[in-house]
């Protein structure tokens, strides 16, 4: 949880690269939603994803947003995590 709040205030200061954010701390953001049951470590890996998206540029996060949209009919169990 401490590692997902430093990442989040990295964010807002514009500390990285796109390719940095979009190809490893985005996935790593990710996976702590989908595989967590803990719901502070899921509200976390969720504000992180929001950090991050909210400093890409807008080809990346509409690319971002079609693959939260996909994901949406194929899990099942997660879709109120996907849509928060």
């Amino acid at each position: 949880v401490r590692a997902l709040r430093l990442l989040q205030l990295h964010c807002q200061k514009h500390a990285f690269k796109t390719t940095t954010l979009t190809s490893y701390l985005l996935p790593l953001a990710t996976r702590c939603i989908f595989e967590n049951k803990e719901s502070h470590l899921i509200s976390e890996g969720i504000t992180t994803i929001g950090a991050i998206s909210a400093i890409l540029p807008w080809f990346q996060y509409c690319n971002l947003l079609r693959h939260y949209l996909r994901l949406l009919p194929l899990e099942k169990n997660a879709q109120k995590v996907i849509v928060r």
